[in-house]
């Protein structure tokens, strides 16, 4: 599985922040260390659907990071983390006004896993970090550019630092670059007078180092602050770059003075009309994250009365961990790698003295998933963003989305805040209640649906009650006839029994209590329910089992029976998701590190049949009236299609003996694994046929229409993309028939996103 290298954008040096590695969400725990495969991509003749917000894109090497803007030139520079090379695009001719040829003219090779990128117009050099040659690569930019690529094929020369180099930042002036070490080391220095495209005699020289340690570097160029972000001590440091640069290091040994941040600061921006630094900083969760400002003027090189002081605040989406600053519109462009977006602020009413605009961001671009750098053509007003997932750097138009202009602006679905790390939702229409799983907080929320839907959504501003639940909590099943809620907690091996008829929007007189449980088998995934027989079905994913537990003695008024070991029924390698038919007493169970689907007679409770699918499966969705049964492959981006009339538990002459037609519903399946993969669950709205399914890859949910799209009639499966945008990393939907609600919860902010099932 591909993996990519700056997801979240210090994970490749700081493996604190590896989160949730059985989401598929794997993040570098080593710097140097790449991975890269290539997930299959099912037969299907149909092409991919089309993003409501789609900008043009250009197609790099592999996991495209650090990017640098030559305006004069007309040429980017894009430094591909897993191809050793830096991609070069002619930006004449790939900018918001034309898109016309948005494609790699040249590739230069600099080096094992680049990864910042840097343009010295003054000698049109391009420096580069090498992470995995402690380098950093000096490209000449004169020979190798949009017009001229005649040097490209040439080795770069290179200058070795102390540690590992990360972040760069250039001060001309003093002809300094900067060089941030990616274990908080010391920050190098190099002359870039000596040291550049046409002159390397110094390159060969040991850089000096500062006083101060830290990863990225920002520059005040008029106090001549500069401000070293230390990722893992959760602090800025500041130093004096008039006195410490490369020709004058006298100050270069002084102890920096230091600004408490609020969590892993990242990469900063500088303001210089307010004189602000704009820090990112996460959260430690799966929650919407914010950027604090630092006030330049009472803490720089020189000034530091003002460093102790608590910064203003503004929350924009999850992760964020680059900052850019277009001066010409006043804007402050954050790019949210949890959310895929990139949120516009306000400089003139959001900043280190001034926090009236800062109250609510919500001006935002939609952004290609696995985002790592930004960049802005201030001559054409084009933002550059690199997105390591789909191999592409994404072209946005920053004149009609910034602070003064959002009619470019991607448009979001309106959401409702729970915990961090939401991932299962599941609602019982008797009690009208929305149950949500928050796996980060061990807890489940407890929305109305009568207060917070597609018709209402002042109610959904409000703080909802929570269950304390196990360790992990994922997935949830509800038999409405016992107003039973269970849910599975991962890492506890167990399910939570939750009274709904005293755990619901109207009466929470038992949610706060610790509520019972019953063992299973190891790592618990998705329920399904059987209310026939009132027998609950669990996938455990470690054992490569289904539990089925006997609901009679182990609901919410009656537990006396839970403390029982239940009967198993073995399926295939990893199975993580399970829908129930109970038409035809079936049970479909897919079986992840397999590519099948075993079908299982609830009846007998034997495995009837096992069946090929696509690139990892892990969601079922069935029309119940049409007797379709959606599997959605998590690493082709696709949802294949099968005839459950002859392919249930007593009858399996139509299941398919081959990988059966498949239907691609994400924008870019050729790059599918990694982050870039389909969500946890397909959702049926059974009385409109209209199936819902989450995409993470594009952070949006993709459509079918059930009656048209069936066995056999896989040309009629038409996908359509909800018009707007959900929040980052979409992984499971459930419909609210009632009200005509879909809820999609969304892990990275800590959200819930609705919208009307009308497709």
């Amino acid at each position: 599985m591909k993996t990519n290298l700056l997801c979240k954008i210090f994970s490749i040096i700081h493996p604190v922040i590896l989160s949730h590695p059985s989401l598929s969400r794997l993040r570098i725990a080593a710097a140097g260390t790449l991975v890269l495969a290539g997930a299959g991509l099912a037969a299907t003749s149909m092409h991919p659907p089309r993003l409501p917000w789609e900008v043009p894109t250009v197609t790099v090497g592999n996991n495209p990071v650090g990017i640098a803007v030559d305006a004069a030139r007309h040429t980017i520079y894009v430094a591909n983390g897993d191809d050793d090379t830096l991609s070069v695009i002619d930006s004449s001719k790939c900018k918001a006004s034309n898109s016309s040829r948005c494609s790699q003219i040249a590739t230069v090779t600099v080096g094992p896993n680049p990864l910042y990128a840097v343009l010295d117009p003054t000698t049109d050099t391009v420096y580069t970090s090498i992470l995995g040659g402690n380098t950093v690569a000096v490209v000449n930019g004169a020979t190798c550019n949009a017009t001229n690529t005649s040097g490209c094929g040439q080795t770069p020369a290179s200058v070795t630092v102390a540690g590992t180099p990360l972040g760069l930042a250039l001060d001309t002036a003093t002809h300094t670059l900067y060089v941030g070490d990616a274990n908080d080391g010391p920050v190098s220095i190099i002359d870039t007078a000596t040291c550049n495209a046409t002159n390397t005699s110094g390159c060969g020289q040991t850089p000096v180092q500062t006083a101060s340690g830290g990863d990225a570097i920002a520059i005040d160029y008029v106090n001549h602050g500069v401000y070293v972000m230390d990722f893992n001590d959760n602090v800025v440091r500041v130093f004096n770059g008039a006195t410490c640069n490369a020709g004058n290091t006298s100050g270069c040994a002084q102890p920096p003075a230091t600004v408490v941040a609020n969590f892993n600061p990242r990469q900063a921006a500088v303001d210089e009309a307010t004189h602000t630094v704009y820090v990112p900083v996460g959260t430690g969760e799966d929650t919407l994250g914010s950027v604090e400002m630092i006030d330049g003027s009472t803490c720089n090189g020189t000034i530091n009365s003002g460093c102790g002081n608590t910064p203003n605040r503004a929350n924009v989406g999850s992760n964020p961990g680059y900052v850019l600053i277009d001066p010409a519109t006043e804007t402050v462009y954050v790019e949210n790698q949890g959310s895929s977006s990139l949120s516009v602020i306000n400089a003139a009413t959001c900043n280190a003295t001034n926090s009236t605009g800062c109250a609510r961001i919500f001006p935002a671009l939609a952004l290609g998933v696995g985002g790592a750098f930004i960049s802005l053509d201030p001559h054409t007003h084009t933002l550059y963003e690199s997105s390591q997932d789909t191999n592409a750097v994404w072209v946005l138009d920053a004149s009609k989305c910034n602070a003064m202009h959002t009619s470019g602006c991607t448009k979001f679905e309106p959401t409702t805040t729970v915990g961090a790390g939401t991932i299962g939702v599941a609602e019982n229409p008797n009690t009208r209640t929305l149950y949500e799983a928050n796996q980060e907080d061990n807890t489940v929320s407890v929305i109305d649906t009568t207060a917070c839907n597609r018709h209402s959504l002042a109610g959904c501003n409000q703080t909802w009650p929570t269950v304390p639940l196990g360790n992990t909590p994922r997935f949830l099943g509800i038999n409405t006839i016992t107003n039973s809620i269970y849910v599975s907690n991962r890492d506890d091996g167990t399910l939570s029994v939750i009274n709904g008829a005293t755990c619901n929007r109207s009466n929470t007189s038992s949610c706060s209590q610790a509520q019972p449980t019953t063992a299973v088998g190891n790592t618990p995934q998705q329920i399904a329910v059987d209310e026939s027989t009132n027998t609950i079905y669990v996938v455990n994913q470690e054992d490569g089992t289904v539990s089925a537990i006997n609901g009679s003695h182990c609901q919410g008024t009656d537990v006396s029976g839970c403390n029982q070991a239940w009967p198993t029924i073995a399926v295939g390698a990893s199975p993580q998701g399970l829908d129930f038919n109970p038409n035809n007493h079936t049970l479909y169970v897919t079986n992840t590190n397999d590519n099948t689907v075993s079908v299982i007679n609830t009846m007998s409770q034997n495995v009837v049949a096992t069946f090929p699918v696509g690139a990892a499966p892990r969601a079922v969705g069935i029309v119940l009236d049409r007797n379709t049964v959606f599997v959605g492959n998590r690493d082709d981006l696709t949802v294949s299609v099968i005839d459950g009339s002859t392919c249930n538990g007593t009858r399996t002459s139509g299941c398919p003996q081959v990988p059966p037609p498949a239907v691609v519903v994400g924008a870019f399946p050729s790059t599918g694994g990694g982050s870039n993969i389909l969500g946890r669950s397909i959702a049926v709205d059974q009385h409109k046929h209209i199936v819902f399914i989450p995409v993470i890859g594009d952070s949006d949910v993709a459509t079918l229409d059930g009656n048209a799209c069936r066995a056999g009639h896989v040309n009629d499966c038409h996908v359509k993309i909800v018009h707007k945008r959900m929040g980052g990393f979409p992984l499971v939907a459930t419909v609210d028939e009632a009200s005509e609600t879909v809820y999609v919860s969304n892990d990275d902010d800590g959200t819930v996103s609705l919208f009307p099932s009308s497709r």
